[in-house]
């Protein structure tokens, strides 16, 4: 059975949806209910295994990202970032151990890292 996470922006509008359907670990994008990005495949290969195929979700932990930075010679001097996180566990047949795909999402941005 395919396993689904959703991850939104703090202030809601941006959605990020993870799906491992048929094997494979695909995420599709929305803001304001409205398809900005279709299902599309997220995955690596590794020394450590095949992560493209044969793939299931199998933990995640969602967290908060809350950081305030300064900034010379601009219009704002200060600027604070604010994000949603979730690092999902993967596992795939051919690895020898799993692997965190980390995802998050702030109001106007969205970013993953293996």
């Amino acid at each position: 059975m395919a396993e689904t996470h959703s991850i939104c922006s703090p202030d809601g509008k941006l959605t990020v949806s993870i799906d491992d359907a048929n094997n494979q670990l695909t995420y599709s994008v929305n803001y304001e209910g409205k398809e900005m990005l279709c299902p599309s495949l997220l995955g690596i290969k590794t020394e450590m295994g095949d992560y493209t195929r044969d793939v299931k979700l199998t933990g995640s932990k969602e967290r908060k990202v809350s950081t305030s930075y300064a900034m010379t010679g601009t219009k704002a001097s200060s600027k604070r970032y604010e994000a949603n996180v979730i690092d999902l566990e993967v596992t795939a047949k051919s690895a020898s151990r799993p692997m965190t795909v980390e995802i998050q999402v702030s109001n106007n941005n969205i970013a993953y890292r293996y």
